[in-house]
């Protein structure tokens, strides 16, 4: 974590592009490591079309927390369009990712841009929609974060700032309660699974365009193709 605290000279410009916009990081108090916010992966395409498992997500997110609800969001310039819809299901502030060379989803990049991202603002928790494309963004994440992840989580509830995740277990038969000392906790939640919040009309938020890099797959520098025994 940096200890830039947005006052320095190369914040104040607005000119970092590894910072927030000028008096961000002040405001929003960014820094602290014991809140009890909440980051949500606002899952569209470049359009800004919203995944529709994403609604009741931000919802049960605006439930368990006390603290603020962040969402992040890759889409072009469209995705403007639905600010005003997901500040009414809870969002406070949402990190609109940009990149124009961007047109699809590139889960390498997006998971380090997330990450990057968590380390500045510190959620207690990230909640991931258990999607095909956040069945493979969540664990990438986690893994550049070095944190656990629980996957197609059914239930969630929060003791303070701990998150308390439930998930089958043994084929269905039961469920399981998984809690972590490790932060931020990582979630996927199965699609359907929290209905949609009914939108507070006219509530505001606050929308921060971000850019970031296109992260590029590693290359194979060596192959060895062993003999079956």
């Amino acid at each position: 974590m940096s200890d830039c605290n947005g006052n320095c000279s190369s914040c104040s410009d607005g000119n970092c592009s590894n910072r927030l916009p000028p008096g961000m990081l002040a405001l929003y108090d960014l820094d602290t490591d014991v809140s009890d916010d909440v980051l949500v992966f606002i899952e569209s395409d470049n359009d800004g079309n919203v995944h529709p498992s994403v609604p009741g997500l931000l919802g049960k997110a605006r439930e368990i927390t006390s603290g603020r609800v962040f969402g992040v969001m890759f889409a072009g310039a469209s995705g403007r369009d639905q600010y005003g819809r997901l500040f009414s299901f809870g969002i406070d502030t949402l990190f609109h990712m940009r990149n124009p060379a961007v047109k699809d989803f590139q889960p390498l990049t997006f998971a380090s841009a997330i990450a990057e991202l968590s380390e500045r603002i510190t959620p207690a928790s990230i909640l991931i929609s258990a999607t095909p494309h956040g069945r493979e963004l969540a664990p990438l994440i986690a893994a550049k974060l070095d944190v656990g992840l629980t996957a197609d989580c059914t239930g969630l509830s929060s003791e303070g700032r701990k998150l308390v995740m439930v998930r089958p277990a043994l084929g269905g038969n039961i469920e399981a309660t998984i809690e972590t000392d490790r932060f931020p906790q990582m979630a996927t939640v199965r699609p359907g699974t929290f209905p949609d919040p009914v939108p507070e009309e006219g509530r505001k938020g606050t929308a921060i365009s971000r850019p970031y890099q296109i992260v590029s797959p590693k290359e194979i520098v060596s192959e060895d193709i062993l003999p079956a025994e």
